[in-house]
């Protein structure tokens, strides 16, 4: 695995124990100010969660628009360098082909379901 550089985190409120759900990908919740975890490859995603936070505590995201590299849970397999990833339906990372879907990033590493990848964070659409 190559080295994972820190890019840039923004602060939210976690509105769901996500203590279990470091580098699972999330999404702003109704109220605009917490996150959840991010359930479908259309969800406006944010980016990838740094830390363990409880409910109510403070999650760091690291953002699909910031610099560096990042790491993300996989849903699912990825076979080549370079895979579009979106959000799954438990907050992982899946690739995807869909027109519209809105990325995280691309994968700089392979892997199968439950494995921890180095990603290429983007704000662009698949």
């Amino acid at each position: 695995m190559s080295v994972h550089t820190v890019g840039n985190f923004k602060s939210f409120k976690a509105n769901a124990d996500l203590s279990a759900k470091q580098y699972y990908i999330v999404k702003l919740d109704t109220d605009g100010v917490g996150v959840v975890l991010g359930a479908a490859a259309s969800d406006f995603v944010l980016g990838t969660l740094e830390n363990k936070p409880t409910s109510g505590m403070t999650a760091s995201v690291n953002l699909r628009s910031s610099a560096g590299t990042h790491k993300v849970v996989l849903g699912g397999t990825v076979s080549a360098v370079g895979g579009k990833l979106v959000a799954d339906s438990a907050g992982k990372a899946v690739v995807s082909t869909n027109a519209g879907d809105h990325m995280i990033g691309y994968a700089m590493q392979t892997g199968s379901a439950g494995d921890i990848i180095e990603y290429m964070p983007s704000a662009d659409r698949v």
